[in-house]
């Protein structure tokens, strides 16, 4: 089955994501105050948290923003997979570049593959910028790892408004052992990163094009190769 098409079209003039996020508010007492007014730091009903019979020690406001950083480093993975895709032969649902792509398991070795892809085929400046671009992903995929697969640490009272988790840890193989402490700010912080970065290899991507009208990726890509 052939990939979707991404298109892009023309829309009003793009903020920076943290603006859009409104996460420049510094002070805890505006953050509660942009947190009650969209509604993303409200308490989930004890009903639901009463379904499970072992209760997790994130609040619920670090449970929102911990989905928030699955569910951007969701829509960033699939941009890194369409991204490799525009190296493949559109044309041809066979085309062996992408079958190996597909193939691999493990999201390092995915990025192996297209960053090699980018150093062997891309010309210059794009290569460096997408490049510098990727070294940020990587960065962001330790730390999202470590959120989503490390235990949450702190007061088993998570219904209490106020009480959060003091931090993520792992002490079992594989991978080294760490402990982080990392409240509800952090996590978003890492959230909005991913979406930052998210961002900016999309537009790397229009600008590849050179417009967001009429834009896909395999276009993109392809008229920067060598």
């Amino acid at each position: 089955m052939r990939r979707p098409r991404v298109r892009v079209t023309q829309a009003a003039p793009l903020k920076s994501p943290r603006e859009s996020a409104g996460f420049l508010m510094t002070s805890a007492r505006a953050r509660q105050r942009l947190e009650r007014a969209r509604g993303d730091g409200g308490l989930m009903s004890p009903f639901a948290r009463s379904k499970f019979r072992y209760q997790v020690t994130p609040s619920d406001r670090q449970l929102w923003a911990i989905g928030m950083v699955v569910a951007q480093w969701a829509l960033l993975e699939q941009l890194l997979a369409i991204t490799a895709d525009g190296f493949t032969d559109k044309e041809d649902t066979n085309d062996p570049l992408r079958k190996h792509f597909e193939s691999l398991r493990g999201f390092d070795r995915r990025m192996d593959a297209l960053e090699g892809l980018i150093k062997s085929r891309m010309k210059m400046p794009w290569q460096g910028e997408i490049l510098g671009i990727m070294r940020q992903v990587r960065d962001l995929a330790d730390l999202r790892d470590k959120i989503v697969h490390g235990t949450w640490v702190g007061k088993l009272n998570a219904q209490q408004a106020g009480s959060e988790a003091h931090g993520v840890s792992k002490w079992i193989k594989p991978g080294p052992p760490f402990e982080w402490k990392l409240n509800y700010g952090g996590i978003v912080d890492v959230a909005v990163k991913i979406d930052d970065a998210h961002h900016q290899l999309m537009m790397f991507l229009i600008g590849a094009w050179g417009s967001p009208q009429d834009f896909t990726v395999s276009d993109a890509i392809k008229r920067i190769l060598t």
